[in-house]
């Protein structure tokens, strides 16, 4: 009998005919064996009658019984060619989302049944029956004439799991014998980070065979409501590669992930057509020896890769293009003279593995110009004399990651101007304005960063700016380490904002704000101020142990105070001097 798959892994699955729903009962008798339901009697139970052959008989369960009939032994004895898929994933990554991978299994399953009109489809989850994973295995072992797709949900946990390596490895063999190239339908879930880099995957055969399949994107839509219609779009397009994958014939479609090699990875196109790419080399062995020129001569989705050197900016990307670096970050270097380093007014493209400088006068603008639609930033260092390290504006709706945005004469980050986008796991710090300012209309989400260090405010909302602000660490800034006025409305949850010069943070002039669940301590200054119309929500936060007042309200200040952990401040947990008392509830 099969190994047991490891704890920290789970299996799904659906089959045309439920040849497999026996494996997994969604109802749980109290007929058990060790404490799991017998796939059988769970049927009975239902009311499904099996359609299991009789030749079945006595063998073993691979729950260890020996019941006639029993649908738990040998699945993988059909031959009949009946369509299955797996999804396989890492328990951890369920249990951290709360469960968010189960009911995108559900939402896939009826999207599925809705484009087929097939009611019979079903996806199989094992969430608590360690004998699913021993009956799927012989099932892969089995019958290599049966149409299966394997849909790995691709996350580090994933990657570095032994398991998942191994069910891969089967289905990529399965895949080669059967002659297909497209029952692996991968689900990016979280940034991994061998797979992100050009090269990075090379030296690891199955990384290296993942990189090259085509994926949708769910990094970002994880953080959405299922129920969002852009998470219903894009369940319906996976559900749709999955209901033309089984035509033979058919090609899927998506974005590949990067990390395969330095010569050939895609930005995007269908599966079997290549992507021009071309090599930028500051001693001329490539095809361009500025990184302009290529811009320049590329057609929309082709690929730079741009090698080691020291080259001129800067680069207008007006068409989708994705510009990797491929070398250590630090020794492939862009630098403009006056003006952006980078402007991108493309629907869609990517920046990856640079190291972007400006060098101009501080107000020419900021190194790295968003002006439209949505760039990857990924993995560069940003830093110069400018206004700003990351600029975007004008309904742009980046997604910037594992980025450096340091020592701008200016602000690090600037949303405006209905500028959008998601900003995580980045260092932003050491910038001589706010570390990230958002204003008129601004409203990203930025999880994850360390922003730390600037020489005002680690965050500042203003004229009506917004934000999703969440498990950032804000700290060692010399103005309040987030300052909130005239409008600004952020939602700021999960934050440590530790060691501000000033205040943790400061709510005034009419700002407003959510503050949830934060740790806010060790401020020089008063852990939260409210003064003049500022009036925030703040709940839940453990505010400690600054050299002020825990809360200090005044000066027609007000606000919602409720279940906050208010210790160890110097001179007080509270002081309310001057405040609006009709709007100041503290409970």
């Amino acid at each position: 009998m099969p190994a047991s798959p490891s704890p920290d892994h789970r299996h799904a699955a659906f089959d045309r005919r439920g040849g497999f729903e026996a494996a997994l009962p969604d109802a749980r008798p109290a007929e058990a064996i060790n404490g799991l339901a017998h796939p059988l009697t769970s049927r009975r139970r239902a009311g499904v009658r099996s359609n299991v052959p009789s030749r079945i008989g006595h063998m073993e369960c691979t729950m260890g019984c020996r019941v006639e009939g029993c649908r738990g032994a040998r699945v993988a004895g059909r031959s009949d060619g009946e369509p299955a898929a797996f999804l396989s994933y890492a328990h951890g990554d369920d249990e951290n989302d709360g469960g968010l991978i189960t009911a995108f299994r559900r939402r896939l399953e009826g999207e599925l049944r809705a484009q087929t009109g097939r009611r019979e489809l079903q996806i199989f989850q094992d969430r608590d029956d360690i004998a699913w994973g021993q009956a799927w295995e012989d099932r892969i072992n089995g019958s290599l004439d049966a149409v299966t797709f394997f849909v790995p949900i691709v996350t580090p946990a994933f990657v570095a799991s032994k398991q998942c390596r191994r069910e891969l490895t089967r289905f990529v063999d399965r895949e080669r014998r059967l002659g297909r190239n497209n029952l692996i339908l991968p689900v990016y879930w979280i940034s991994v980070p061998v797979l992100e880099v050009p090269g990075r995957a090379v030296g690891d055969k199955l990384v290296a065979e993942l990189a090259a399949r085509q994926y949708a994107d769910w990094r970002e839509l994880r953080f959405r409501e299922l129920s969002d219609p852009v998470s219903r779009r894009a369940i319906a397009a996976l559900a749709s590669r999955v209901r033309d994958a089984l035509n033979p014939d058919s090609q899927t479609t998506g974005t590949r992930f990067s990390g395969m090699s330095g010569d050939g990875a895609s930005t995007g196109r269908a599966s079997g057509r290549p992507v021009p790419v071309h090599v930028v080399d500051a001693l001329g062995r490539g095809d361009f020896t500025t990184v302009d020129a290529a811009v320049r001569a590329a057609l929309p989705g082709d690929r730079i890769v741009v090698r080691p050197g020291l080259y001129k900016g800067p680069i207008v990307l007006d068409k989708p293009l994705e510009v990797v670096g491929d070398g250590p970050v630090e020794e492939i270097t862009i630098v403009a003279g006056e003006g952006s380093v980078v402007v991108f007014t493309a629907s869609n493209g990517s920046v990856r593995g640079l190291t972007l400088r400006a060098t101009g006068q501080p107000q020419e603008g900021p190194v790295v110009d968003i002006r439209a639609g949505r760039l990857v930033l990924d993995g560069c260092d940003v830093s110069g004399s400018a206004s700003a390290g990351v600029a975007v504006h004008n309904d742009a709706d980046p997604r910037v990651r594992h980025c450096r945005i340091h020592y701008v004469s200016g602000r690090g980050v600037h949303v405006y101007d209905k500028g959008a986008g998601l900003f995580e796991d980045n260092d932003i710090t050491d910038n001589i304005r706010s570390n990230i300012t958002v204003a008129s209309g601004g409203n990203p989400r930025v999880c994850r960063n360390h922003i730390a260090n600037s020489q005002r405010s680690g965050v500042f909302v203003y004229d009506n700016g917004a934000g999703l602000f969440e498990d950032n660490e804000i700290t060692g800034n010399v103005w309040p380490n987030v300052t909130v006025e005239s409008g600004g409305n952020p939602t700021v949850r999960r934050n440590r904002i530790t060691d501000s010069q000033d205040a943790g943070v400061h709510v005034y002039d009419n700002g407003v704000g959510l503050f949830e669940d934060n740790e806010i301590t060790g401020n020089t200054r008063s852990n939260v101020a409210v003064e003049s119309g500022g009036n925030p929500t703040v709940r839940r936060n453990r505010i400690t142990d600054s050299q002020e007042h825990g809360v200090f309200v005044y000066d027609n200040g007000a606000g919602l105070f409720e279940d906050n952990e208010i210790t160890g401040n110097r001179k007080s947990a509270w002081d309310v001097w001057g405040a609006d008392r009709k709007r100041l509830v503290r409970r």
